[in-house]
């Protein structure tokens, strides 16, 4: 039987998946107890929250995904589809 290989995981990404399963039980947790003693408005005021924090958290992580890759095109030492560079003896 093939053993599978472990793959890297950046820890930025293993902290934006700890982050928001954290932040998620928590407003779950909240949510429900709110449900419990009939705040109903303390409960819209979490939802509020949360989808905030999960937008703003997304739209980080993207942008620093996309930045990311965007200087790694730029600054990397060799890129194979760059022919600009290279002289040809035309002669």
């Amino acid at each position: 039987m093939a053993k599978k290989k472990n793959t890297y995981v950046q820890f930025s990404k293993r902290m934006v998946v700890f982050v928001n399963t954290a932040v998620t039980v928590i407003s779950v947790m909240a949510v429900l107890f709110c449900y419990v003693v009939e705040a109903m408005t303390v409960m819209q005021h979490i939802v509020e929250a949360y989808i905030g924090f999960a937008t703003i958290c997304f739209a980080a992580y993207s942008g620093n995904s996309a930045v990311e890759k965007w200087l790694v095109w730029k600054y990397a030492p060799y890129r194979s589809g760059d022919t600009d560079d290279e002289e040809t003896d035309n002669g």
